[in-house]
């Protein structure tokens, strides 16, 4: 038997719940968990930037910031992004509400790499 449901019995014997209760308490135990839980969610944004093999920006932001974290891209790699159409802020957007994680843009053009993470 689980810890969990020797204390809501003990919680009946010592008539701090009523068995109603106990039976309501009983059945929460045995729903699944939740799909994702808060501490799977993302938590960061995470942007490099490198140009002819050497990095140039390489941060990890909260997620909360999101909006905050565009003007940390650079002008030359925000360019390139939205010459392919890409839309990071509802691209982010997306992600939070669905809990997802994983590359979001991986640009590379001659010599200059800019990859943007949700993780």
């Amino acid at each position: 038997m689980s810890e969990e449901r020797i204390r809501i019995l003990k919680m009946i014997a010592e008539g701090k719940i009523s068995p109603e209760e106990a039976d309501e308490l009983l059945d929460s135990l045995d729903q699944p968990a939740p799909e994702t839980r808060k501490e799977d969610r993302p938590r960061f944004v995470k942007i490099r930037v490198e140009e002819k093999g050497e990095e140039k920006v390489n941060i990890s932001l909260p997620l909360m910031l999101v909006k905050s974290f565009m003007n940390f891209i650079p002008s030359e790699a925000r360019n390139k992004m939205e010459d392919k159409n890409i839309d990071i802020e509802t691209i982010l957007a997306g992600l939070e509400e669905n809990g997802g994680t994983g590359t979001l843009v991986d640009v590379e053009d001659d010599d200059e790499h800019v990859e943007i993470r949700i993780e």
